[in-house]
């Protein structure tokens, strides 16, 4: 929606989404990983045995998208604040092309930019 007035708010909404992506989609992917572990394995009777640490890794990857939630909304703040906000491991990160930081966003003053 913002993202044509300004490439620091195109690029950090796009690392929000990434952000955000992997980790739904990871715990989710991970949490049915483990529960097709433990149902193949129930078919050799082991499985059972699996089935206390598969809720309990349900219930712990189950709160990695609500701290990705927590993370983001911190991230956003920061990003209002004018601080720089970086997951560190996107892979977008090296084609930031607003690292000149030419277009920081709007602190509530106008800036009149000079001609050099």
């Amino acid at each position: 929606m913002y993202r044509d007035r300004s490439r620091y708010v195109g690029y950090q909404s796009l690392q929000s989404l990434v952000f955000q992506l992997v980790s739904w989609i990871g715990a989710g992917v991970l949490i049915g990983a483990i529960w097709l572990v433990t149902a193949v394995l129930s078919l050799v009777l082991i499985g059972l045995l699996l089935i206390p640490f598969a809720i309990l890794e349900t219930v712990l990857l189950g709160m990695v998208p609500l701290a990705s939630l927590v993370y983001g909304v911190v991230a956003a703040i920061e990003c209002k604040q004018g601080a720089d906000s970086d997951t560190g491991w996107s892979a977008i990160g090296s084609a930031a092309p607003w690292k000149d930081r030419t277009d920081k966003p709007f602190s509530g003053k106008m800036r009149i930019n000079a001609p050099d």
